[in-house]
């Protein structure tokens, strides 16, 4: 308790330079000094992190197999933009047929998904094709 002038209050040290006098409510969830909040991947952020998985694929894939291999990735690219709600299976079956039209696509599907803004992201379906992957 602190002496106000004529009132005794009370003040809160959270720690991280934060104080808070009086009485303080609050819901949810409380940012502070020991959690951060993301709000995940951008989609300017995504068209930069594709981009060279994107050109590889556009340059190595045959003429006969370019066109869906560039829509696999940008499926790739859209269920990831999902974020949290992403289908892990429905990733790994992407990173698993785009790979299959591109084989020399490996590494950079690999590398793509090795960024820590997309690691996690990447659920045990899609990190056991990519182990497979790797392995070959």
């Amino acid at each position: 308790d602190k002496v106000l002038g004529d009132k005794i209050g009370s003040q809160i040290n959270t720690g991280g330079g934060a104080y808070f006098g009086g009485p303080v409510s609050a819901g949810g969830n409380v940012i502070g000094r020991d959690q951060v909040v993301t709000e995940g991947v951008a989609a300017g952020d995504l068209e930069v992190l594709f981009a060279p998985l994107l050109a590889l694929v556009a340059e190595q894939a045959s003429s006969e197999n370019r066109a869906a291999a560039v829509q696999q990735v940008q499926d790739l690219k859209a269920e990831v933009a999902k974020r949290e709600q992403a289908d892990d299976s429905q990733i790994a079956t992407i990173v698993d047929g785009l790979v299959a039209l591109v084989p020399k696509a490996v590494g950079a599907v690999v590398s793509t998904f090795a960024m820590p803004i997309l690691s996690g992201i990447a659920g045990p379906a899609t990190k056991f094709v990519l182990n497979r992957l790797q392995r070959k």
